[in-house]
């Protein structure tokens, strides 16, 4: 009951919060004790049935509403990218799902947070590791002086908050972010 308590008032999803997850099993298991206790068997059974249709009510906004990334709604969507193109990630970390939902050929890049002034540009590749090899970029390489569009795909509001911190780069390219589920240009 701690964990309903906790998420019924502050509105949130009970999963959201990882380490009350093992406090509820130990909290089920002290209620079974203190349901064995119950004198009436019929009371028991009512109580343990309604606790049943709680626990399988409690899946449905699971499986209907929340959900994790709409990365493969923004990877699909996403259309082929040429040579004036390229796919940021707004968190290189995330490159193991980009990897999944796009094909091998497809050029994937990543911002890095170092804890310096300005974020890490890396360019992600797959050929041996499955998590992605990172190699950094920096801007006087000329290695992005063809790029017109970044199409970045992350956090908007991350996106939105770090954009002063981005390379020189790539800050003043035409940006287009993955948003309410469809691709949006970036005002600045």
């Amino acid at each position: 009951m701690i964990v309903f308590s906790f998420t019924a008032l502050f509105t949130r999803a009970m999963w959201a919060y990882k380490p009350f997850l093992s406090l509820s099993y130990i909290s089920y298991m002290w209620g079974g004790i203190g349901l064995s206790f119950v004198p009436c068997p019929i009371i028991r059974r009512i109580i343990g049935t309604s606790i049943f249709v709680v626990a399988l009510s409690s899946l449905v906004p699971y499986f209907t509403t929340w959900q994790k990334t709409d990365a493969h709604l923004a990877f699909r969507s996403l259309g082929s990218l040429d040579q004036g193109r390229i796919l940021l990630l707004e968190r290189a970390y995330t490159a193991p799902v980009a990897r999944y939902y796009l094909d091998q050929e497809t050029e994937v890049w990543g911002l890095m947070d170092e804890g310096k002034k300005t974020l890490a540009l890396v360019k992600i590749s797959f050929d041996e590791s499955l998590l992605g090899d990172f190699q950094p970029i920096e801007c006087f390489t000329g290695e992005l002086e063809s790029v017109i569009e970044v199409w970045v795909q992350g956090s908007a509001a991350r996106v939105r908050q770090e954009m002063a911190r981005w390379p020189a780069c790539i800050k003043d390219k035409t940006t287009f972010i993955f948003e309410g589920g469809r691709w949006i240009y970036l005002y600045r």
